[in-house]
């Protein structure tokens, strides 16, 4: 790994860490000095040394590095319920969240080798990608959607920065814990959704 990898999988260890964090407390009436004193912890915790190594990599080996466009959501979710700073427009979050589900649906069972052909080669070409990644950024900036596309845009960039080990376009963009969010965010939409279709028959009854 070199030097900017090192420092970016670090950064994305600290951002996950805070961001469980601001879900344990992002209900309560918080101060904003008390924040800033619980994200400084977070960050010396990051330090604490565990037999050879810190705790950092620790994670890090266990984790490992989430897709760019997850760290960029992280950040975008810590934001939001940390400094009341959104970052990223709810219909830009929806389509991600679609797209990221719909995409993991069909990638990952192909990826693990269900079958012959193999869609993870398609990020070592990213020519390949080029068309319908640009085609979802056209549509998604004249949709209204733009916050999606400069998420999409910077996790490019990210990908030609290497900013992580893979040399594969698709890491940059996609990630198992993405896909499991994005199930689980639909899902719980659909349910509470459905509850409460019931519930508006039940008191029009």
């Amino acid at each position: 790994m070199t030097i900017l990898q090192n420092l970016f999988a670090f950064l994305q260890m600290y951002i996950l860490l805070t961001a469980i964090a601001v879900v344990f407390f992002k209900e309560r009436n918080t101060p904003i000095w008390l924040r800033a004193i619980l994200s400084t912890l977070l960050f010396l915790l990051l330090f604490i040394p565990l037999s050879r190594a810190p705790l950092a990599y620790y994670l890090f080996g266990h984790i490992g590095n989430p897709s760019t466009l997850t760290t960029l959501l992280l950040v975008s979710f810590i934001s939001k319920h940390l400094w009341q700073w959104k970052s990223l427009d709810s219909r830009s979050f929806r389509v991600i969240m679609y797209g990221a589900a719909l995409f993991g649906l069909f990638y990952y069972p192909l990826a693990l080798g269900w079958t012959i052909y193999d869609p993870y080669r398609l990020g070592f070409h990213p020519v390949y990608l080029a068309i319908p990644l640009l085609l979802f950024s056209i549509w998604g900036w004249f949709s209204n959607r733009r916050g999606a596309v400069v998420f999409l845009s910077l996790s490019i960039v990210s990908y030609h920065v290497q900013l992580l080990e893979s040399q594969n376009l698709l890491d940059y963009l996609i990630d198992p814990l993405l896909t499991i969010y994005a199930w689980i965010w639909i899902l719980s939409k659909w349910i509470v959704s459905i509850l409460a279709k019931k519930q508006q028959k039940s008191i029009d009854n």
